[in-house]
């Protein structure tokens, strides 16, 4: 999507300055002469206006598909959950400490099978122990494991819905605006607050 944008951004920029020198040619040629050139300069308006409707048209249909991309996504994202701050460790089985921080932390019994799947995510880039995305099999479990989240307090350990890069952005700099207490996610959707 993003390099969809940059090529209309591109296109659009490419036939802003093409018609601009067009135009200042016709201007220069239009002292010289009477008719032909306000044909010409009749031409070059229809078809300006017709590549700038053009452009406003698939930057609109840009804008739709994006996001409904974003929607796609995080519809998949549904099941997921993050955590962060699990210490790590050598050998570790992700899904059996996943299921021993929720099951010691919030008082929610978690088996190993309601996991679909769980794992680390990429390597950090700082010190602090890599996040761990969690998809559970069941949503209406995913649900309570979330908005049970308050139990973890004080434990060193977070959830967070695993949002999309729009998404997250978006939702980053609305808590330094607003501040962490005022911002939130609910359901994989945007900001609340």
């Amino acid at each position: 999507m993003e390099s969809m944008k940059h090529t209309i951004a591109e296109l659009s920029e490419h036939f802003n300055s093409k018609m601009a020198e067009f135009q200042k040619q016709l201007q220069t040629s239009s002292a010289s002469a009477t008719s032909p050139a306000s044909t010409i300069a009749t031409q070059f308006s229809t078809f300006r206006s017709f590549v700038l409707t053009a452009l406003e048209g698939l930057q609109k249909q840009l804008d739709v598909l994006s996001r409904k991309q974003d929607e796609f996504e995080m519809r998949s994202r549904k099941k997921i959950l993050l955590i962060h701050g699990v210490q790590e460790s050598k050998n570790e089985k992700m899904s059996q400490v996943v299921t021993k921080i929720i099951s010691e932390n919030l008082d929610i019994p978690l088996k190993e099978d309601d996991i679909s799947h769980c794992h680390r995510l990429e390597h950090s880039r700082s010190d602090k122990p890599r996040a761990v995305l969690v998809k559970f099999k069941d949503f209406s479990l995913r649900n309570k494991i979330w908005y049970s989240k308050s139990g973890l307090k004080n434990s060193g350990i977070t959830l967070s819905e695993f949002l999309t890069k729009e998404r997250h952005s978006t939702f980053v700099a609305a808590r330094q605006r607003l501040g962490v207490s005022k911002c939130w996610t609910k359901d994989c959707g945007g900001c609340g607050g």
